[in-house]
């Protein structure tokens, strides 16, 4: 990991799934850990010294523990951590990675390292080696998922993109559309379409309904509600269209995704 010099092997403090409708939490600082996170479900703003970010479904968050950060949500969320703790320093002249890095395509090494941890931990806690190993190599390739996101776009559209993606989750409850977003953030929906896609590969509108048709189909699962009722806690009148979308979107009915969860 060409951004730190490490002095001892990683050893694991902690590696779990999570999942709540309600999160409201203040992380200390701490000394020499460091914590990655993958969501996989819905989203949360976080915030750590002057970084604020929006982290939604395939984002990761880096936490280095230099200074304490807060996770909010008032929606479903689900993510997956481990926390490590070693003595390092950071490389002079390089940069830790930021304090959320976006679900690009080439970040999929780190979100399966991730798991493979969290399940080595669980099936053979007493064996520190695999998963030191398998944390040393979480760290190689966020410094290469880092340099790949190099082309994604200047600050600022990162920020108008985080800040998209914050007003999704702040009004997912109600209709959204690209133009009030757009209109919100000061920019021409034209704009906001075209810096999204550059940096999510997806478009703005199927960010909103994949988050929404997301949070629809874990409330069926988890409180046994019809679809129409779901559907009307995310802004949606049209149980039919909601089915017909989900199946777009996903190849399947959506009763047929909560049967077999």
């Amino acid at each position: 990991m060409p951004f730190l010099t490490l002095y001892s092997l990683p050893e694991i403090q902690f590696a779990h799934r999570f999942c709540d409708e309600l999160y409201h939490g203040r992380i200390p600082q701490r000394k020499n850990c460091i914590e990655i996170s993958v969501i996989t479900e819905g989203g949360v703003r976080v915030a750590q010294g002057r970084s604020t970010d929006t982290a939604a479904v395939g984002d990761i968050i880096c936490n280095f523990y230099k200074s304490p950060m807060t996770v909010d949500t008032d929606a479903y969320h689900a993510h997956h951590t481990v926390c490590f703790s070693m003595e390092y320093d950071v490389v002079p002249g390089q940069a830790l990675p930021p304090l959320v890095l976006h679900g690009a395509e080439r970040c999929e090494t780190c979100r399966r390292l991730i798991d493979e941890i969290i399940r080595s931990f669980a099936l053979q806690p007493s064996h520190t080696w695999k998963t030191a190993g398998l944390f040393l190599q979480l760290l190689d390739e966020l410094d290469r998922c880092c340099d790949a996101q190099g082309d994604k776009g200047t600050p600022g559209e990162y920020r108008y993109v985080a800040q998209a993606k914050r007003y999704v989750l702040e009004h997912i409850s109600q209709p959204i559309r690209q133009s009030e977003i757009a209109a919100h953030l000061g920019i021409t929906s034209e704009y906001l379409c075209n810096v999204f896609k550059k940096s999510e590969h997806i478009s703005i509108m199927r960010f909103i309904n994949e988050t929404k048709l997301t949070g629809i189909r874990l409330m069926m699962e988890s409180k046994g509600i019809p679809l129409h009722q779901a559907a009307a806690q995310y802004g949606f009148s049209d149980a039919n269209y909601v089915s017909r979308l989900y199946k777009k979107y996903y190849g399947r009915p959506i009763t047929e995704a909560v049967r077999k969860g």
